[in-house]
């Protein structure tokens, strides 16, 4: 049961506060010490930073605890240690006073990161420890990365992503990841737990502001070819980089190729399929001969893996 009456929080709250707006409010469950859910809302700012928690208090919102933090993320009051999500909503690691900023730590006090940035070659006027251009107010580095998982992604599915790229870059395929990830456009990975689930979609997520470019792919979907060998998830993930970078890097080219459909389904799915079975060859795993060669997806025990998990309840037999 939910801690609130008739939803009169949510009423009051929408009245004074856009929900709507990118950042400026996230509501959660928590559970209170009686082990009871209640509905809390985190107040941010306009780089999604958490200001305010506001809570049911006898049917009405009342704000319980205020955060403060210097521009460049340095707390200024003892309360915030007590809320995870703190500047620019990432989580502070108390054992060593840094910000998990994904790709590198982050220092509060410094205002710097402690690590080079992986895109200090594209901003040869910055330092490759800065953080937002020195403009923490207007700007906002989540993780110094253009490639960004989607809302909902656990710990778990980004370390199964890790570990496809870990892989992939072993045999020499991570070019085409790279290149993504060091591109001026902005694209989403979606992970999904249903198979098949691979998919370059090139509109997107819909967002508050924009659309933008999304890799759907699935850490435990496999796909047995005719022959019956298996492709792990990490050679479908590359298979949709490589549809992501050419979308990035010549998009016209992608967009003719993608309406002319022969050979089937069309030129851009048979140029990536090209380098899908280059790729199979050097991991050692099925090859499809063709677009549509007979094979299925099937569940495999991991991202690497090309074993089939019997035990997964979508495996449906041979």
């Amino acid at each position: 049961m939910l801690n609130l009456n008739s939803g009169r929080m949510e009423q009051v709250l929408l009245k004074y506060i856009n929900i709507s707006a990118p950042g400026l409010s996230k509501m959660r469950l928590v559970l209170d010490e009686n082990g009871n859910w209640k509905k809390e809302f985190l107040v941010k700012d306009q780089v999604g930073t958490t200001k305010a928690l506001i809570e049911n208090i006898d049917g009405m919102p009342q704000v319980t605890n205020r955060y403060i933090f210097g521009p460049y993320g340095e707390p200024l009051n003892f309360s915030n240690d007590a809320e995870r999500q703190g500047f620019i909503g990432k989580e502070k690691d108390l054992e060593s006073g840094l910000a998990d900023h994904g790709v590198r730590k982050y220092d509060y006090v410094s205002g710097r990161f402690i690590s080079v940035d992986p895109l200090s070659e594209k901003f040869y006027g910055l330092t490759p420890y800065q953080y937002a251009a020195n403009n923490p107010v207007g700007l906002l580095d989540e993780n110094g990365k253009d490639i960004e998982f989607a809302e909902g992604t656990t710990s778990i599915q980004i370390e199964q992503y890790d570990l496809a790229v870990n892989y992939l870059s072993y045999f020499g395929l991570d070019r085409e990841i790279k290149a993504v990830e060091v591109s001026p456009v902005k694209v989403i990975l979606k992970t999904a737990t249903t198979i098949p689930s691979f998919a370059f979609d090139e509109i997107g997520l819909q967002t508050t502001d924009q659309p933008f470019p999304t890799i759907w792919w699935c850490p435990v979907g496999g796909y047995q070819t005719a022959d019956g060998n298996i492709q792990s998830p990490a050679n479908g993930l590359y298979h949709e980089f490589n549809h992501a970078l050419r979308f990035i890097n010549d998009n016209s080219g992608y967009q003719q190729d993608m309406n002319n459909p022969i050979p089937y389904p069309n030129v851009e799915e048979n140029r990536v399929l090209q380098k899908e079975t280059e790729a199979s060859e050097k991991l050692k795993e099925g090859v499809r001969k063709e677009y549509q060669d007979g094979g299925k997806f099937v569940p495999v025990k991991g991202p690497n893996s090309t074993e089939i998990d019997k035990n997964n309840s979508q495996y449906r037999g041979n």
